[in-house]
């Protein structure tokens, strides 16, 4: 309606102002008046429905404002209030809670929010200066693997197509993010979209990207790591955070690993979402396997029917340093409160950013039952000695994934729930993943170190097996 305002009949107009103010503007109105019950309890909430809704009415208040000023004034200054809600959601360096995928829902509406009230009022009244949304752009940068992203809770593991980073590159003077943008745009890694045009400014965009090989996002607590940005052959990353926020998982500790260009620990992503009970974190939620630990590259202690990690726990990357070996120390002991007295993982880049290490230490309140987990698509090439170690293939390239230190040995599973776990019908069959597994019983404590090292072609063991110690001494 108003881009191409000029090109509309009379007509054309009349039927295209009516819907904006009948089907979006007024309503709209009774959610913030609190008429419309449970329709409108997006009003205070502080996830994505906030901005969407906000961002698309005052959009559309904008748009009519000539014609209808007091309906358009009274959404866009009850929109603002609403707004106070949810900015903070950003703080402290630009994470997004709810994962990769409904960040680019909500900075899609942001950036058209922030942008159209800046164009048409010349002010967005302070929001774009909160906390932590100068820094957002690098989040979803760091994020991203080689072709996938680290697609924490419910978010798909796609690719996240956002030309927003270059209105974020223009509001925040960031050279950096517009040239990463225009650089992966030139070379057909991301598709261009019209927005793109709008919001690219040449004068704006760096000779190069200069950006670190490894990043640390606090509250949600994401650590990422990288080889290169020229040519990523190795980009992991490791969890902890809130497990109950919405959209969440019980998931803390949970990895994921793109080796030799390849995928080879993944996230499962969301569920349907129409599955009874798939949004009630007070019960039903936990019952669906890709909501669960063990539907993680996670821990699980002493399995059953209930939660299988704390769903009120958060875990904080207690310790993160990049280097020659970059890592993160993540303090699981919240979300195995109820079978641990501690329990805390460690990721490690090793062998010249070329391998990676896990390590978990684990101290049981009695002896138990415990699960070291792992998602793949690849396949099963061959064992090792004992079982110790395992040789995956994906796409032709090969990696050795072995226990370095620690009892078990590995054995492969469909990935599907425990025996002891919820069987609720219509989730995700999961087909084509495979899944990793050691198990331990009568396990008091568990130092379990395991390395995932790129094979030469036909070659059976690494060229360089490192040698780690104990988490104190990283």
């Amino acid at each position: 309606y108003d881009w191409l305002y000029d090109q509309w009949t009379p007509a054309q107009r009349q039927v295209l102002r009516r819907a904006i103010v009948e089907k979006g503007l007024t309503p709209g109105l009774q959610c913030y008046l609190g008429r419309l019950g449970a329709y409108g309890r997006w009003v205070g909430w502080d996830w994505n429905w906030n901005v969407v809704c906000n961002g698309g009415l005052a959009a559309g208040a904008l748009a009519v404002m000539d014609t209808d000023p007091e309906l358009a004034s009274e959404i866009i200054s009850r929109g603002l209030d609403s707004y106070q809600a949810m900015v903070g959601e950003f703080a402290p360096d630009g994470a997004w809670k709810e994962g990769p995928g409904y960040w680019a829902y909500s900075v899609q509406y942001l950036t058209i929010y922030m942008s159209a009230l800046r164009s048409a009022l010349g002010t967005d009244y302070g929001y774009g200066d909160a906390e932590g949304i100068n820094r957002t752009a690098y989040y979803i940068i760091q994020m991203t693997g080689v072709d996938r992203t680290f697609n924490l809770n419910d978010s798909g593991d796609g690719k996240v197509n956002a030309p927003e980073l270059y209105w974020l590159a223009a509001r925040y003077s960031d050279p950096n993010i517009s040239r990463y943008r225009l650089e992966r745009v030139r070379s057909g890694y991301y598709n261009w979209s019209p927005m793109d045009l709008v919001w690219y400014d040449p004068a704006n965009t760096a000779e190069s990207v200069q950006l670190p090989l490894e990043d640390v996002f606090r509250d949600t607590e994401a650590a990422v790591f990288r080889d290169s940005w020229d040519n990523t052959r190795l980009f992991a990353g490791i969890h902890g955070g809130e497990n109950n926020v919405t959209h969440g998982n019980l998931d803390a500790g949970s990895f994921v690993l793109d080796m030799l260009g390849q995928r080879f620990a993944m996230d499962l992503g969301g569920d349907n979402y129409e599955l009874p009970g798939y949004f009630d974190n007070d019960g039903m939620r936990w019952q669906y396997y890709r909501n669960r630990a063990e539907g993680h590259n996670t821990i699980v202690i002493n399995p059953g029917n209930g939660p299988d990690q704390t769903v009120d726990a958060f875990s904080e990357i207690t310790d993160f340093s990049g280097g020659e070996n970059p890592f993160a120390i993540v303090n699981m002991t919240p979300a195995q409160s109820e079978s641990a007295d501690s329990a805390r993982r460690g990721m490690m880049l090793v062998n010249n950013r070329t391998g990676m290490v896990l390590r978990d230490e684990i101290r049981m309140k009695s002896p138990s039952e415990v699960y070291w987990f792992m998602h793949t698509q690849a396949a099963i090439e061959g064992y090792g000695a004992d079982n110790r170690s395992v040789i995956l293939n994906r796409g032709g390239q090969r990696i050795w994934v072995g226990i370095l230190d620690g009892e078990g040995s590995f054995e492969v599973k469909d990935a599907r729930p425990l025996s002891t776990s919820p069987q609720p019908t219509g989730q995700n069959a999961n087909n084509g993943v495979r899944k990793l597994i050691i198990h331990r019983t009568g396990a008091e404590r568990w130092d379990l170190t395991v390395a995932f090292l790129p094979l030469e072609y036909g070659a059976s063991v690494p060229d360089s097996i490192p040698r780690v110690s104990a988490l104190e001494q990283w």
